[in-house]
């Protein structure tokens, strides 16, 4: 099949293709995994700038993006000239346009009228994003997503939110919001590249955000180390908002700051390091759209301890050895850390990495997109 990879939006601080690529990995690895299985796949993406590029086995083609996205990051941009849009996808000629996203209006009228007019496929993936309450705000949401075939998302509560907004006809299908770059590095190089000694190490990564609650997750980690107190904790940041509450919490407690160790933001690369180095992986939030992180930790041998949540679920629900717990409990944290500590860590380890490959790599991932696209 001839698929055509549609992402509208891109933060416009990514001033060259390289850049572009390392952010929006996803859509590189997925069009990759695509002709592996002997798709025709070609990228149309937000950029700077119009153009052509060459990447990999698949062509990319840029189109300005000068349109600040309503709701969204203050760098964050969407395509400006839809109509440039529909003439290069008619020059493509593809079966298939799948474009990232499920809440920009835009895209999905400009994209959905050219589908339907052209008897081409439209499928779409969630990555984020509620639909409006207004009455007049939901059927404008419902006529620019009529040409719409199939979605993908990444837990089943989002895809009751939106199914009203979807053809009747329309497939739902559970996959994940995207997979791992990362393959996973050698324990011991990990360890030494981060001067990590003993064990067993804990990974945390996320903002620093209420939602997803790292002060519940230090306080269960707290009663972690009064039964291993060997354990130590490694926290990735990418945004600072209980910054000075957490740094006040570890002021205050002695014992459980000399096991944290708190590195700030991580440039993307590094991070495989941090979950290759650790034995387990640790999540306190209340709501995740997708999940990032916890692909990634699972990619490199990481055992999820995570809360209860439907994303963590459908992530977690055929990965030996991974554990749930109640969000907001640091106790529940705790005692199913306790029990995790009772197994064979590195059999453990080894059995979330073969089923991070046959479930969640981007392989799996394209097949199931493979199996839909041709369903259609």
């Amino acid at each position: 099949m001839k698929i055509c990879l549609f992402n509208p939006a891109f933060d416009r601080n990514l001033d060259t293709v390289e850049r572009l690529q390392a952010t929006y990995w996803h859509v590189f690895r997925l069009a990759e995994a695509l002709c592996d299985l002997g798709h025709d796949v070609a990228i149309i993406q937000a950029f700077a700038e119009q153009g052509e590029f060459v990447v990999g086995r698949v062509t990319m083609y840029t189109l300005v993006a000068s349109t600040k996205v309503p709701g969204g990051a203050g760098s964050t941009f969407e395509v400006t000239d839809y109509a440039a849009g529909i003439r290069l996808m008619q020059h493509l000629n593809p079966d298939v346009v799948h474009l990232f996203g499920i809440a920009l209006e835009s895209p999905l009228r400009a994209i959905g009228e050219w589908t339907a007019s052209a008897g081409k496929i439209m499928t779409i993936s969630f990555h984020g994003g509620a639909p409006r309450r207004n009455p007049l705000a939901r059927y404008k949401q419902r006529r620019n997503r009529r040409a719409v075939h199939a979605a993908f998302f990444s837990a089943d509560n989002f895809a009751r939110q939106w199914r009203a907004l979807l053809p009747a006809d329309a497939l739902i299908r559970l996959a994940p919001e995207l997979s791992s770059p990362f393959d996973g590095k050698p324990s011991p190089e990990a360890r030494e590249q981060l001067g990590i000694d003993g064990g067993p190490v804990f990974a945390w990564c996320g903002r620093l955000h209420p939602l997803k609650d790292p002060l519940t997750m230090l306080r269960g980690f707290k009663r972690i180390i009064a039964f291993a107190p060997q354990a130590s904790l490694l926290m990735a940041y990418q945004t600072t908002e209980l910054l000075d509450e957490i740094q006040e919490f570890l002021a205050d407690r002695a014992e459980l700051a000399r096991k944290v160790r708190l590195l700030g933001r991580l440039e993307h690369k590094d991070v495989e390091a941090l979950f290759s180095a650790s034995d387990f992986y640790l999540a306190a939030s209340h709501r995740e759209y997708g999940g990032n992180a916890l692909v990634e930790a699972m990619s490199c041998g990481c055992v999820p301890v995570v809360t209860d949540i439907p994303s963590f679920r459908e992530l977690t629900r055929r990965v030996p050895g991974a554990s749930l717990y109640t969000a907001g409990n640091p106790a529940a944290l705790a005692e199913t850390v306790r029990l995790a500590l009772d197994t064979d860590i590195d059999k453990a380890s080894r059995a979330v990495k073969q089923a991070f490959n046959r479930h969640l790599s981007y392989a799996a991932l394209a097949k199931i997109y493979s199996e839909e696209f041709q369903s259609l």
